[in-house]
């Protein structure tokens, strides 16, 4: 009798880890389904950004470096989900208020500004995250006004001006 039980509970725990196994290749093939429905819908925004004022960007479980130079911004707006982002605004034009929308969650991100402008990042929400405005204060109204505003959860932002001999 207790080859017998020892037998149905050697099949209930063959039957156990076969509904473990499923479940692993399921979620893997849930995160692998939607990275490339996120790498693709990344790449068409991509596109679309070419030549626009307004500029959108996706980073879901990757890295992203994205340098705009040589033209002029008026909205860039970043999501980010368990990613890395460093936009480099060093070499745009930036003559007059942009606005930088950024939605993240457990990422990191890093903006870089080129010297004599100012950033406002007052309308910002964080969870369990931290952001930071390290680009210097400048008395003067007249420079443009980068205004940063955050929702972020569990995710750090940071905006630093990078001096003209290092860019």
């Amino acid at each position: 009798m207790e080859e017998l039980h020892d037998i149905v509970e050697q099949k209930n725990k063959f039957k156990t880890a076969v509904k473990v196994i499923a479940v692993i290749a399921a979620v893997y093939g849930a995160f692998v389904a939607i990275g490339r429905y996120v790498a693709k819908k990344s790449s068409e925004l991509d596109e679309q950004n070419i030549g626009q004022k307004v500029k959108k960007y996706l980073a879901f479980m990757n890295g992203r470096n994205i340098k705009i130079g040589n033209e002029q911004i008026e909205e860039i707006s970043i999501r980010s989900c368990m990613g890395g982002v460093e936009l480099d605004l060093t070499e745009a034009y930036i003559t007059q208020d942009i606005d930088i929308r950024i939605h993240s969650v457990m990422s990191g991100i890093n903006i870089k500004v080129p010297p004599m402008v100012r950033v406002n990042m007052s309308d910002s929400i964080n969870i369990m995250g931290g952001f930071a405005n390290l680009v210097p204060n400048y008395e003067t109204e007249e420079l443009p006004t980068i205004f940063v505003s955050i929702e972020n959860v569990m995710g750090g932002i940071a905006v630093q001006m990078v001096p003209e001999k290092e860019q």
